[in-house]
């Protein structure tokens, strides 16, 4: 066991190497409007002898001193001395140099949230005892306002920490949002001696604005009570608390109330609101505020950043911020979700690569074990021959020719006789049927190997390709987690807004929007709505309103207590279909077909003829049918899935069994198709008395072990036939030119089964009667919805 080293004790001298040790001096806007609230609340006297508001919003930082603390330290003394009242000067001055004593030197376990609030009243209290000692006039009011300057600071310590280190919030709390408030309006409360031509007062404008910006994210009750509140604070100095409170009060709740009208709301209900107590109440009472102030705040209210209001929404808003917060998880797991899709993709392919390093792309007749076949013959037949030597080291090469020759004769017919060995060789070995008899055995065992080997790596081949595809569609599947369908929050707004309107409880709304840019929206409305027929036609022409495009309902769902409507963009078409067939042998047809709608706006048909006829056939073509469609609905790319099928098929029937595939997907918003063919036969497009070939000259899926597939893409519209059929509807000569003649000469207004009837009995007709193969025909018409209210 090895002994484990311990370093010696060695004394060090605790230098601090400064050098390194940098200064930050960047100046951020939050500093800025800081360092100038602490000036000028500094200034504020109330009731001409009190100026509390320095010693409370003097930031102190509890744990460490910096230059920022000292500014502020020096920038309240400054305010304090521009009040130019030397009773204020020397008593407040006091209380923040012992103020700074009680934080600076308190014990450093002693860490409390009220240890600030109590060294500020305590700081206070005992200049005002020092004060009152000099001047011999003790003060009745000095308990009272220790304990204003107490509880103040207490509500505000949260706020402070926020404003002066600039703490990052997604959400803020009652307490915080309540110093915020009382920090802001003792501000606005030290702007009042500043004004523009007499008639723009800095404190009415910046009152009015925060009463707008808060109308915008709170209730209307909520926007009153912060009226009230900032009309207390303003009224204090002056000695008007009635006229602002009242003022303030009731035009916050008119703009508390109309604001969800957007900005335009709030500001108009104010302006008005303002309107109506200066002409009722002018002889009565003069009203605080006049009107050019008013709309200079909604100016800058107007002015306003949209990135600014929705961070003020989320921090103030309950339901914004909760909105946000979902969006944010959403986002959260989003990408954890794709991180760990992408590892796996990476991981498959990284088992592909070795996979692939080990598989060789044909197996070939190697000379190594061509070589090895000799040495054995001759240690088994020659090692104990007379002529040994002879034969193998002095004539080594004419030996081994003749050996490559007899070599060459067993690859053509697969067995020496006796008149196949060269003559000269018969006459000069003493063992020419040993030879020939070993030959033919060795030879056997290596074509058999060779044919195990060849077979091995063709397995080897197509797990490679599982793997690789099995990587392609993880990562397709990545790349739609990236281009995430978004949620549209000014929609849902917009129709929660309206629907409320029409007396409806509406719980939530979610609007999103897909990759392929269509709308799809979700609406939870609770059970004490009446729901009938014209509700779902009132939220739907609300949602047809905002979202300016046609809806249509796709679900209703009746819970206990709410209900959820789901609706989805209308789509500009619409497939009717018929299909026909026959089978080779009598009630058994081996091809096998589906219909499905893998997503919002897409139609796809897979046709898929399997090998031969019967149930073989039918078995083959059916699992490929069944396969595909699982695929397509979990959310596969067709191309990827056909590729995994054809993997899937040549290992399951090794014995030359395969089937074709004939996919046609239709996007029905646009008009846009697109065919995949895998060895299918072709299809035929008729537009309005063309018609269009759509063929391919691939293999089926089955017959190798990797596949091309070939895509076209093509576009449709109202009135047109799409025509997809398996083997077997050409003649018994092989002409099927009867087939484009006679869908050309069919009418425009034929339905899809008549036609598809139609096309079948003449296919049996000129094939003499009787059907030569299984067929099956497929025929889609495409239909324009006409009218998309309905």
């Amino acid at each position: 066991m090895s002994q484990i080293e311990v370093a010696t004790y060695k004394r060090i001298d605790k230098k601090i190497n400064c050098a390194t040790k940098k200064i930050n001096f960047k100046i951020k806007p939050i500093n800025i409007f800081s360092t100038i609230s602490i000036f000028f609340t500094s200034k504020i006297i109330l009731f001409s002898k009190f100026a509390p508001f320095g010693i409370i919003f003097t930031y102190l930082d509890e744990e460490n001193f910096s230059i920022k603390t000292a500014i502020n330290i020096l920038i309240s003394f400054i305010g304090l001395i521009t009040t130019f009242d030397k009773n204020i000067i020397i008593k407040y001055g006091i209380a923040q140099f012992f103020y700074i004593i009680f934080i600076y030197f308190r014990k450093e376990n002693l860490k409390n949230v009220f240890l600030t609030p109590i060294a500020s009243s305590v700081s206070l209290f005992i200049s005002g005892l020092i004060f009152a000692f000099v001047k011999k006039n003790i003060e009745i009011t000095l308990p009272i306002e220790c304990l204003t300057v107490f509880f103040i600071n207490a509500l505000t310590q949260k706020s402070k920490e926020i404003i002066f280190k600039n703490c990052e919030r997604d959400k803020l709390n009652q307490e915080e949002k309540i110093g915020i408030l009382i920090f802001i309006s003792i501000f606005i409360v030290s702007l009042d001696n500043i004004s523009f031509l007499k008639v723009l007062h800095i404190k009415n404008i910046a009152s009015v604005f925060l009463i707008l910006l808060i109308s915008l994210y709170v209730k209307p009750a909520e926007t009153c009570t912060i009226g009230a509140y900032i009309g207390l604070m303003c009224g204090l100095k002056n000695f008007d608390i009635f006229k602002f409170i009242g003022t303030y009060s009731l035009c916050g709740l008119l703009s508390g109330v109309f604001s969800i009208y957007g900005k335009i709301g709030a500001c108009f209900s104010f302006i008005f609101g303002l309107t109506v107590l200066k002409f009722y109440f002018r002889e009565i009472i003069s009203i605080p505020v006049n009107l050019f102030e008013a709309f200079v705040s909604a100016f800058i209210i107007f002015l306003i950043p949209k990135s600014i209001c929705k961070k003020i929404s989320t921090l103030v808003s309950e339901k914004d911020y909760e909105e946000n917060k979902i969006i944010k998880n959403a986002k959260r797991i989003k990408e954890t979700v794709k991180l760990k899709i992408k590892k796996l993709s990476n991981s498959f392919k990284s088992l592909f690569e070795n996979f692939l390093s080990f598989s060789e792309k044909s197996v070939a007749a190697n000379y190594n074990e061509v070589c090895q076949i000799f040495d054995q013959v001759a240690d088994k037949v020659c090692k104990n021959c007379k002529k040994c030597e002879e034969c193998w080291i002095k004539e080594f090469n004419s030996t081994y020719q003749v050996m490559f020759k007899m070599l060459a004769v067993l690859e053509i017919k697969d067995h020496l006789h006796i008149e196949n060995l060269p003559k000269y060789f018969r006459e000069k070995c003493l063992k020419p049927n040993e030879i020939m008899i070993e030959l033919n055995s060795l030879f056997f065992a290596y074509k058999k190997n060779f044919v195990w080997k060849n077979r091995i790596n063709e397995n080897r081949e197509i797990v490679c390709e599982q793997l690789k595809n099995i990587s392609v569609i993880m990562d397709k599947l990545s790349e739609e987690l990236e281009n995430e369908t978004n949620f549209v929050i000014s929609y849902e707004k917009k129709i929660m807004k309206f629907l409320m309107k029409k007396n409806m409880d509406v719980l939530s709304v979610k609007v999103t929007k897909n990759l392929n840019f269509k709308y799809f929206v979700e609406i939870k409305i609770s059970k004490k709505s009446f729901i009938n027929k014209e509700t779902c036609i009132t939220i739907i022409s609300v949602i047809n309103a905002v979202l300016e495009t046609f809806m249509v309902q796709k679900s209703f769902i009746k819970n206990i207590n709410d209900y959820i409507f789901t609706f989805c963009e209308t789509e500009k078409f619409y497939i009717d279909s018929g299909i026909a067939k026959i089978g080779y042998e009598k009630n058994f047809n081996g091809d096998n077909y589906t219909f499905l709608k893998p997503s919002e706006g897409k139609y796809t048909v897979v046709l898929s003829d399997g090998m031969g006829t019967g149930k073989l056939a039918s078995k083959t073509s059916g699992m490929a049918v069944r396969l595909l469609k699982q695929l397509i609905e979990t959310g596969f790319e067709e191309e990827a899935a056909v590729k995994l099928i054809n993997s899937v098929i040549f290992l399951r029937f090794p014995n030359d069994t395969f089937t074709t595939l004939d996919i046609c997907t239709i996007n029905l918003y646009s008009g846009e198709i697109e065919f995949i063919k895998s060895g299918a036969s072709s299809s035929f497009i008729k537009h309005y008395g063309t018609i269009e070939t759509i063929c391919s000259s691939s293999l089926p899926v089955g017959v190798l072990t990797k596949i091309e597939t070939k895509f076209f893409y093509k576009k449709v519209s109202h009135g047109d036939y799409i025509i997809i059929f398996s083997d077997g509807f050409e003649t018994k000569n092989g002409d099927d030119l009867w087939f484009k003649n006679f869908i050309l000469n069919v009418g425009e207004n034929l339905e899809p089964q008549a036609l598809a009837n139609q096309i079948l009995t003449r296919a049996i007709k000129e094939q003499g009667g009787n059907a030569i193969d299984d067929m099956t025909i497929i025929v889609l018409k495409v239909k324009k919805i006409i009218d998309y209210k309905h």
